[in-house]
């Protein structure tokens, strides 16, 4: 009995009532401060991995759009000589163009990629942002509210 004898020493004058509600109310602030960073974190993780992803999407579409390409330019060359036409002329004007065109979509594609994957990397740096934001305001709402139960 002598220890809750001292207690309001201890306590600097608090009841052990007030003392706990406080201390809960700090735990609770902190844990949800961990929390909100920890979301943020998650959520920055998940924006990198989904930009992985959407790259290498990117890069297999370049793939397929390759061997339609090689598949038109050897079907047409191939049409060509069983036609007994040489790929000079319109033939090989069409195949030249052909060509362009699809480097053009292949440029188009890797800048198009590129900035997706830059607006993801923009992304992700923000959700960590938010989530150390939101962990200090949680620290500054708990100071507010200890603070409120103190005074």
């Amino acid at each position: 009995m002598a220890f809750l004898a001292a207690t309001p020493a201890i306590l600097g004058g608090m009841s052990v009532g007030t003392a706990v509600a406080v201390g809960t109310t700090v735990a609770a602030g902190a844990y949800s401060a961990v929390q909100a960073r920890n979301a943020g974190i998650a959520q920055s993780n998940e924006l990198k991995a989904q930009s992985r992803v959407e790259g290498l999407a990117a890069k297999q579409n370049e793939i397929e759009r390759r061997r339609d390409l090689i598949r038109a330019l050897s079907s047409q060359n191939a049409a060509a000589g069983a036609a007994g036409v040489t790929t000079d002329g319109s033939i090989g004007a069409i195949m030249k163009r052909d060509i362009r065109d699809n480097q053009n979509d292949l440029l188009v594609g890797d800048a198009n990629a590129s900035a997706q994957a830059s607006l993801r990397r923009s992304q992700a740096s923000n959700a960590v942002k938010q989530g150390n934001a939101r962990a200090v305001t949680s620290l500054l709402d708990t100071g507010a509210k200890t603070y409120g139960m103190l005074g």
